[in-house]
């Protein structure tokens, strides 16, 4: 959870995060960077833009139903798990 407010680089419409990066190539690392600002915003579809390469490299990643919903079921496993600890106590 974030203790401090959170500012993307750019968020489009108020419906998709561009990120912006000046490296020499993008890497698996800078992926996993965009997947949590989404999750972060809550957003589900983001724009991975690099200026450092020879060429203009981008990415679009899409945070899928079925992700959402492995977090939802999570969520509400520990809120039953929470619930039955309340009753025994």
């Amino acid at each position: 959870m974030l203790t401090c407010g959170y500012r993307g680089d750019f968020v489009c419409y108020e419906d998709f995060l561009v990120e912006t990066k000046a490296i020499a190539e993008l890497t698996r690392a800078d992926d996993a960077h965009l997947i949590n600002e989404l999750k972060a915003t809550g957003l589900q579809r983001g724009l991975l833009l690099n200026f450092g390469a020879p060429s203009l490299q981008f990415k679009r990643l899409v945070r899928t139903a079925s992700e959402n919903l492995r977090n939802l079921r999570t969520t509400l496993k520990k809120s039953f798990y929470e619930n039955i600890d309340n009753r025994t106590n």
